[in-house]
């Protein structure tokens, strides 16, 4: 029963904050006022980060691989 409430408080926190940032995000491009600076910057943020995200986890895959554990059946 805790499984199920802790899996409900996390997609729903996950839900808001998605939701979140999407309208963020939507208002701050949309935005005629916001500088084309802040909105370049905005941009190489979350690009910067997926880069670094997918990057780190290619690289867990890998070792994953070739860890060799005696006593772990995978």
């Amino acid at each position: 029963m805790q499984t199920v409430g802790l899996g409900l408080l996390l997609l729903g926190l996950v839900g808001l904050l998605g939701v979140g940032v999407y309208y963020a995000l939507a208002e701050l491009f949309a935005d005629d006022e916001v500088p084309f600076a802040v909105r370049l910057s905005v941009a190489a943020v979350i690009i910067g980060f997926v880069v670094l995200m997918a990057s780190v986890i290619r690289d867990r895959i890998r070792e994953s691989r070739a860890e060799r554990f005696e006593e772990v059946d995978r």
